[in-house]
């Protein structure tokens, strides 16, 4: 009967907290403890007594050996993501230094962009040349009806190449102007079947992604010295071994030892019972001198089930008697 008050009050204490975080619930909680010592205290023996301490350290140690394990995963995770991050954006910080040799300055004057054959110096006819220039590869896709996508070279500004891609993924009516750099080339999509596209518009989008390669690598460089503190944090952590193994490994070891004290094994009892090894040795010789019986018989059967060949007088035989 404690025992089963015991694990009743054990959930019961839980679920009136009202601050479950998870779908299950512990069999063992401060208030269980009470029910555990009117239990041994019933019994009239010490080792249960003993025992509903030692079983509460356990169960109390283990949940915070769990939720330690729980940190540890946690700061594994945070390292393992950190290290992906480092990777790509080291090679980001590498294409952006690509693109920064590469890239010439296009800053007010300094505008030169060509388009085809022609070269310009101002922004207005060098992105109403490049929206032509669309509208015709688009057209020539849209007449050949096919499925697939056509890429076709337009002209070049700030030190890269300025290419189109019409039809296919792009979509009926619709052209990408790409700015071919090493570092995420640059998309402006094209609606060509909406309102005329803003052609200076789309130069200064241009421009826009020439002016943020030194910014955007400061940006990748601050990042990575983030990265790298979380990583030697989470480490620093990893290297610090759980405080209260020793007492969980004590208090485990001393709980095994309670529980075999309390339910003994039949080799336990023949250690602390030599009489009754004795007996047995004793009834073995006896077994050995007795006349061996006729195999399949009865009595064989029963003695090679180390039961008597005699049988009892059934109980009910001797009442009536």
């Amino acid at each position: 009967m404690w025992q089963m008050l015991e694990r009743k009050q054990g959930f019961i204490s839980q679920v009136m907290k009202g601050n479950l975080e998870s779908r299950t619930v512990e069999e063992v909680s401060d208030m269980t403890l009470s029910f555990a010592e009117v239990k041994a205290l019933a019994t009239g023996d010490s080792r249960l007594m003993e025992l509903s301490g030692v079983s509460a350290i356990c169960a109390k140690l283990t949940r915070l050996k769990s939720s330690y394990d729980s940190e540890i995963w946690r700061l594994r995770g945070i390292k393992h993501s950190a290290t992906k991050e480092i990777e790509r954006l080291t090679e980001d910080i590498h294409n952006l230094d690509r693109s920064l040799r590469q890239c010439l300055d296009t800053t007010g004057d300094l505008f030169r962009m060509r388009v085809g054959g022609a070269g310009f110096l101002e922004r207005k006819p060098a992105g109403e040349a490049l929206v032509a220039a669309v509208k015709r590869e688009a057209t020539k896709t849209l007449g050949l009806n096919s499925g697939s996508t056509s890429t076709v070279a337009l002209g070049s500004i700030g030190g890269f190449a300025v290419r189109c891609e019409t039809g296919g993924r792009v979509g009926t009516g619709r052209a990408e102007i790409i700015l071919d750099a090493p570092y995420r080339q640059s998309v402006v999509t094209v609606d060509l079947a909406k309102e005329p596209p803003d052609a200076l518009g789309i130069i200064r989008t241009l421009e826009h992604r020439l002016r943020t390669f030194d910014t955007t690598k400061a940006q990748a460089v601050t990042r990575v010295g983030e990265l790298q503190s979380q990583i030697r944090q989470a480490e620093q952590q990893l290297d610090v071994p759980w405080e209260h193994q020793g007492k969980l490994d004590a208090a485990l070891k001393r709980q095994a030892e309670i529980e075999a004290a309390l339910h003994p094994t039949s080799e336990d009892m023949l250690e602390t019972r030599p009489d009754i090894a004795e007996a047995e040795v004793h009834a073995a010789a006896i077994a050995d001198t007795l006349p061996r019986p006729h195999s399949g018989s009865a009595a064989a059967n029963a003695v090679l089930a180390g039961r008597s060949a005699v049988p009892r007088p059934k109980r009910a035989a001797a009442i009536a008697l």
